[in-house]
């Protein structure tokens, strides 16, 4: 009897394994259509993996970029300033809404960090961007996280 226990314990375990290989190796990332705001977000959190500020600051709106020149960006974004290399980020599309002229994209940021079975863990947290078009394109209208804080340059 104990025989056939640990024989359908031993396949159990072997179906999950081979069904958790399934979904990682299937699972993709799912890549927005270009032109439309979910794709100017997911274009945004790519230009902060790669700590592309300058591609982040050409996603503000002609409004923001006015009140923030790029090297204040560049200073006053904090994300990379606490990246120790251990950390990956999963963002998952919650919603895209119309409101007037803007366009509101909810997602939620899940992120991974440590670097090994017990030295790890993850938090998760909303993150609402704000959007709309500018000659065609659709650019941040409010400092759109991982960059969201610019020590705005004051005009006299």
């Amino acid at each position: 009897m104990t025989k056939w226990w640990l024989i359908g314990a031993g396949g159990f375990l072997a179906a999950l394994l081979i069904v958790s290989i399934v979904l990682a190796l299937t699972s993709r990332e799912t890549v927005f259509a270009p032109g439309t705001p979910e794709r100017a977000v997911q274009d945004l959190l790519r230009a902060a993996e790669d700590d592309d500020i300058e591609a982040a600051y050409g996603m503000l709106s002609t409004e923001l970029r006015g009140k923030c020149e790029l090297t204040d960006y560049a200073d006053g974004s904090g994300y990379r300033h606490y990246d120790d290399g251990d950390r990956d980020i999963r963002a998952t599309l919650r919603e895209t809404k119309v409101v007037d002229n803007l366009t509101l994209v909810d997602v939620q940021v899940t992120e991974f960090y440590g670097s090994g079975p017990f030295d790890s863990g993850e938090s998760s947290y909303n993150r609402r961007y704000t959007l709309r078009q500018e000659s065609g394109e659709w650019k941040f209208t409010e400092y759109p996280w991982p960059y969201d804080y610019c020590d705005e340059t004051v005009s006299e």
